[in-house]
């Protein structure tokens, strides 16, 4: 049976829907604020915690302390705005994020492959990106900027630093499964359907949401691969029409990160931004090959998963 509230919220128009968006938004944003005040105060420990912590020498405890903030973030800042405005648009928690669609096994099976594509492509993005230089009058923005990279770099190699399959299991919760499901029914299952019903126009909604999704981490020199990586999840759903697609691809990004960091593949992050190599002319043909193959690959895999079921445009109100 349709609540009231749904009835209200499905009836206005997009701009006042995109407001309830925001809105859930804000109210999940304020439950986690309170539950993180009540766990620091009653742990002992100050509202500028987050910011006193020292990576470097924090404790296990300390350590411990930030994975539960994270998680109860990933939770009320995603995962309940997701839910709540779905529920009040349709009047069920999942009515309107496309997770109850039937899989499609072929689907399913390609997305590793497609994902596998897209790697050389978002290697070039995160290289031009760390090139960004502003100009002299935005030096400070730039060094905001960089510092937070720094910072956010710093947090997330101390996330992923794991002595045992304990600290392996609560990391790929943290790092792959919550993000994976959290941010896919948020900017996947709300937003770009949303914007999508608005416009009409598919392609613009998905990269409007996968710029939403990069931006709002806060990652200035990684902006344009999060976009990219935004961009293939949003493709995903576009063409299978299932929102299980993108969060599957979402946690094998992730989650391979994490895997690989516990059995010694890749380094943990350590905030030291990166030497960048020096781009001669083998170096940009290798990267015009990659770029080749991955729109060979990408064209012919994306030909065969097929396109969903397009979603009609609801009437303005």
């Amino acid at each position: 049976m349709t609540s009231p509230l749904s009835r209200s919220l499905s009836n206005v128009p997009h701009w006042q829907q995109l407001l309830g968006l925001v809105a859930c938004i804000v109210f999940g944003y304020l439950i986690a604020s309170i539950a993180t005040a009540i766990i620091l105060i009653a742990s002992g420990y100050g509202f500028d915690f987050i910011n006193q912590l020292e990576p470097g020498i924090a404790t296990a405890k300390e350590v411990s302390m930030m994975k539960t903030l994270q998680i109860i973030m990933a939770v009320s800042v995603f995962i309940i705005p997701a839910l709540l405005f779905s529920w009040l648009k349709t009047g069920h928690r999942y009515g309107y994020l496309q997770v109850d669609q039937a899989l499609n096994g072929l689907r399913i099976a390609l997305v590793p492959f497609i994902w596998m594509s897209i790697l050389p492509i978002i290697a070039l993005s995160m290289l031009l990106n760390q090139m960004l230089e502003l100009p002299a009058f935005m030096g400070g923005i730039e060094d905001w900027m960089r510092g937070s990279e720094i910072r956010a770099a710093e947090l997330t190699g101390m996330f992923l630093s794991m002595d045992g399959l304990q600290d392996l299991t609560v990391n790929f919760i943290m790092v792959a499964i919550l993000p994976a499901v959290g941010e896919e029914l948020l900017f996947r299952g709300c937003l770009q359907r949303l914007v999508r019903e608005w416009t009409g126009r598919p392609h613009l909604a998905i990269w409007l949401s996968a710029a939403v999704f990069s931006f709002i981490h806060f990652q200035f020199f990684g902006f344009a691969p999060r976009l990219l990586l935004g961009v293939f999840m949003g493709y995903l759903l576009y063409w299978g029409g299932s929102l299980w697609y993108p969060i599957f691809a979402h946690l094998l990004n992730n989650g391979l990160q994490v895997l690989a960091v516990y059995v010694g593949l890749q380094d943990a992050p350590t905030g030291t931004p990166p030497e960048l190599p020096a781009m001669g002319l083998s170096e940009w043909a290798a990267m015009l090959f990659a770029l080749l193959l991955f729109s060979t690959v990408a064209y012919v895999l994306a030909g065969i998963f097929k396109r969903g079921e397009p979603l009609r445009p609801q009437k303005r109100s």
